[in-house]
């Protein structure tokens, strides 16, 4: 019996098989029609010849307000072009029969409104697609979308800016599917010189909240990008610099010129030699009961995750120690019930009495492999702990309102 694979199923796989391979996955954009009708196939290949883990099909709109003048201007050629929803449904299928490739569908409301949310479900699902990505369409205004989407086992993907607030985070991403996509910058799509300094930061807020791939995109133009976000994110997505290839390149060399471009992101995004680096944490704990162990601890590790975008898969082990006032819990049940790190090896252990030491406080030592160097990892020591290690300090909101070790 042959049992059908769906395109949400490739997704996932091609994300397992980066992991595996210790690399990020590649998310290719190409505007469907752009430089012309004809060539969108053969760019596709191209593009998977080239490395590509995923690729996203732009779908061409007069407005798309998400996207910086590259890809406007690409939409432009392509709607003059004539370029269809059913004409990326097309190409999609083809793609997808003769590569097995991981499509995504980039586009806006109203053209996917005008074909039928229904209409395109079922077309999707049959065109071998995984989901759409719609940029200016609020989760909580997809209810409609998503009803049409969900039967046929079709993914929505949201995007989170860095000005994404946690409580937000916190109530949106349990319920994402697939991966999450995560905008590197506020601003609108394209080519830009160099990242924004607290991408790093920004994952790690995501990371604390979901245990999905994170990729990041929006402004991924150059190897040294791809190289950068190694050990913090997934996966990237290229788009406008891709397309910025094909503008610039002669028609008889626009699929080589993309499937070398593509190849030099995708061997930036392979792993170099990895270290196991030592992420060093600290906290005072209120009072001697489970509870408080247990919650103290895990704001301890969320922090650390937070700071530095910490996998579970690249965690050697966790080593805890606790002061000898402190023997109702172990702070390990932190680490497994509280954030799921189930495979992580924990390691407990109580320290002897020193006359003066500071007491109720839980440290950790998180064995990390990763390509940061040492001086590159943030350590935190948080409450009564940060008198241990000032320049490790971290201030909590709550840390000035008394009352709290």
């Amino acid at each position: 019996m042959t049992v059908a694979v769906t395109g949400a199923t490739r997704v996932e796989r091609a994300f397992a098989r980066a992991r595996e391979e210790r690399r990020l996955s590649l998310v290719v954009y190409l505007t469907v029609g752009y430089p012309d009708r004809s060539s969108t196939g053969a760019l596709l290949r191209a593009a998977m010849d080239g490395g590509a883990d995923v690729l996203e099909l732009g779908v061409p709109f007069s407005d798309p307000l998400a996207d910086g003048t590259t890809v406007q201007r690409a939409s432009e050629a392509a709607l003059r072009g004539g370029v269809t929803l059913r004409d990326c449904l097309s190409d999609a299928a083809a793609i997808v029969r003769e590569r097995d490739a991981p499509v995504l569908f980039m586009g806006y409301t109203n053209p996917f409104m005008q074909y039928g949310f229904e209409q395109l479900a079922a077309d999707g699902a049959r065109a071998g697609i995984a989901g759409v990505i719609v940029p200016d369409m609020p989760s909580e205004e997809s209810a409609e979308l998503d009803a049409a989407l969900a039967p046929a086992g079709l993914l929505r993907i949201d995007l989170y800016a860095p000005t994404t607030p946690n409580e937000r985070l916190a109530k949106l991403l349990p319920h994402a599917r697939g991966f999450v996509y995560c905008v590197s910058l506020t601003g609108v799509t394209g080519a830009r010189r160099s990242l924004a300094s607290d991408v790093a930061e920004f994952v790690g807020r995501v990371r604390a909240q979901t245990a999905l791939p994170i990729v990041v995109g929006f402004g991924i133009s150059a190897p040294e990008h791809v190289s950068a976000l190694r050990g913090i994110a997934d996966g990237v997505v290229v788009g406008s610099a891709a397309i910025d290839v094909l503008t610039n390149a002669p028609p008889e060399r626009r699929a080589d010129a993309l499937r070398e471009f593509v190849a030099s992101l995708a061997a930036a995004g392979r792993a170099s030699l990895m270290a196991v680096r030592g992420v060093r944490g600290a906290t005072t704990i209120r009072a001697n009961d489970p509870k408080a162990i247990f919650e103290g601890t895990a704001e301890l590790l969320r922090i650390l995750s937070e700071l530095n975008g910490l996998r579970p898969d690249d965690i050697g082990y966790v080593w805890f120690t606790v002061t000898p006032d402190l023997d109702a819990a172990f702070p390990a049940d932190a680490a497994r019930a509280g954030l799921g790190w189930t495979d992580v090896p924990l390691i407990c252990g109580r320290e002897i009495p020193v006359p003066g030491a500071l007491g109720m406080c839980v440290r950790v030592l998180i064995a990390w492999n990763t390509v940061k160097s040492q001086k590159e990892i943030r350590h935190a020591f948080l409450r009564g702990a940060k008198a241990l290690r000032p320049s490790w300090a971290v201030e909590l909101p709550n840390d000035a309102r008394g009352g709290v070790r």
